[in-house]
């Protein structure tokens, strides 16, 4: 997966400067974690934490979205409101039973994702459901009387909405899998997208998730972590991550080894029980003798 189209040396001085998660700050998150995976969801989460905010507001920047939207993407109904706003206020259709049943079929379904499909193919399964409910309710070809610019916002707002549920809501593993389709060409060339993108084939340029609205410096870091093999050995994977992020450098000393008080706080604890062998056979010695003396005499 690349989010960029940058190289990866941190050129920019002055982002880095302003980047608020240093080296120093990463060290302590992944101390007491013993799974590579374990350590590289912990980081890509705190990664989009920390620039969630900025993440949207570039997109929603981007997409013209009005601040209503943005807020309502936000909020854990946002698909069932979103549906609704469409067929009630601009198709005049009354919400049943039977039609409340259809838009949560639709709504799970879209949240579960059980083939871990990119944003855009999700939400043009909600264009779809909305223009068919429009079409068996009011007549054919209906659905080309709805506003064009609300139907729009709301495709744009459905797609922030799902960008933000999988970057907060699901496993590291959907997740990198979701990512890495963005950017897999046979497999945007291959999907079926309904009238959604007007006849325009899905591309790298038009599917774009929302970390790459993020600064430059996240998009480089995320690039490089999602690259290293998590088959490593968990301490050497450490040292490996803290390296991508700014400020690695002072953490090193001039035999180019982490410093004492640093590289303590990293090791996990099959390092310490290593360290504290010598000590405890030391000690299990020391018992014996005595024992042995103890029958001896």
């Amino acid at each position: 997966m690349s989010l960029a189209t940058y190289d990866h040396s941190f050129q920019n001085k002055k982002n880095i400067a302003n980047f608020k998660l240093r080296a120093e700050n990463i060290i302590p998150l992944i101390a007491g974690l013993n799974s590579t995976a374990d350590i590289l969801e912990v980081l890509l989460n705190k990664l989009v934490n920390n620039e969630l905010s900025n993440m949207i507001l570039n997109y929603s920047k981007e997409e013209k979205l009005p601040a209503d939207y943005i807020e309502l993407a936000q909020e854990k109904n946002c698909l069932k409101i979103g549906i609704k706003n469409i067929l009630i206020k601009e198709a005049k259709i009354k919400i049943t039973n039977d039609l409340e049943n259809k838009i949560n079929n639709i709504v799970n379904k879209v949240y579960t994702n059980s083939n871990l499909d990119v944003v855009y193919i999700r939400v043009n399964k909600i264009q779809k459901f909305i223009h068919e409910t429009v079409e068996q309710t009011l007549g054919t070809h209906k659905h080309w009387d709805l506003d064009s610019t609300v139907m729009q916002n709301h495709l744009s707002l459905f797609r922030l909405h799902l960008n933000i549920y999988d970057l907060k809501s699901i496993n590291l593993f959907s997740k990198l899998s979701i990512f890495n389709k963005y950017i897999n060409q046979d497999y945007l060339k291959k999907t079926d997208i309904y009238e959604y993108m007007h006849n325009r084939p899905l591309d790298e340029q038009v599917t774009k998730p929302l970390m790459h609205y993020g600064t430059s410096t996240t998009k480089e870091i995320i690039d490089e972590l999602v690259t290293i093999n998590l088959t490593i050995p968990v301490n050497e994977y450490k040292r490996m991550v803290i390296d991508y992020f700014p400020g690695s450098d002072s953490l090193y000393n001039d035999s180019n080894q982490y410093t004492k008080s640093n590289s303590s706080t990293i090791y996990n604890t099959e390092n310490i029980q290593r360290e504290t062998m010598p000590v405890i056979s030391i000690i299990v010695s020391i018992i014996v003798l005595a024992f042995i003396i103890s029958i001896v005499s």
